[in-house]
């Protein structure tokens, strides 16, 4: 029969909060290759890595020949809403190259 809204709600947490956790992962790939918690094959974990920090056509268009500043990240909301991009997804690819270089360079797969 149908599932019930309170385990749907409790699956739907638990699900949130193991991304909460596997995202802290992220922005250290080095980390997320050694932790134990996340049963993750190796060739998962590069793909994770890959796609967290791959950048989104749409938004990267908006950002080119633009230099990025405190200026750029005001306008973060206005590109976010032209693009369809979220604004959290918009910030993460600006703050991408502060990281030091690829995901790779910094010691993922």
């Amino acid at each position: 029969a149908g599932t019930s809204v309170a385990v749907l709600q409790s699956d739907t947490r638990d699900h949130y909060r193991t991304f909460q956790m596997l995202e802290r992962l992220l922005h250290a790939p080095p980390r997320l290759l050694q932790q134990l918690l996340f049963q993750i094959p190796p060739s998962r974990q590069a793909m994770l890595v890959q796609r967290y920090y791959a950048f989104e056509e749409s938004f990267a268009r908006e950002l080119l020949g633009k230099k990025l500043s405190k200026g750029t990240k005001k306008d973060l909301d206005e590109i976010s809403a032209r693009t369809g991009v979220s604004i959290k997804s918009c910030r993460r690819q600006v703050g991408t190259p502060k990281l030091g270089g690829t995901p790779k360079s910094r010691g993922a797969p």
